[in-house]
């Protein structure tokens, strides 16, 4: 995720002029779970289905398999789609803590 890599070149620099504190540490820690935990569990069977879709892609199924793994695709997107987007807010609001931090 681009937004953590950022927010750990930032907490880098903050490191390095010694700003580091317990809330920059604890945003860290927060971004970094949501890119190892949160996100791939969250994501898990929407990239099962993206799997299936690729080898549908190679077999030449039914069109009733293909309208069928498109609704679960479909179903699987409606349903994480908004804590996905909510996780991205976050990690846009602790890049933008941490910047405002690093300019401090």
């Amino acid at each position: 995720m681009i937004a953590h890599e950022a927010i750990f070149d930032i907490s880098r620099e903050l490191r390095a002029q010694g700003s580091m504190s317990a809330e920059t540490e604890g945003l860290l820690k927060e971004s970094a779970q949501i890119v190892t935990r949160v996100l791939p569990d969250l994501s898990s069977t929407a990239r099962r289905l993206a799997g299936r879709w690729s080898e549908l892609d190679l077999l030449e199924p039914s069109p009733s398999t293909v309208e069928a793994t498109l609704g679960e695709i479909e179903i699987e997107m409606e349903r994480i789609g908004p804590e996905i987007e909510h996780l991205l807010i976050r990690q846009r609001q602790i890049a933008g803590r941490l910047g405002n931090l690093l300019k401090e």
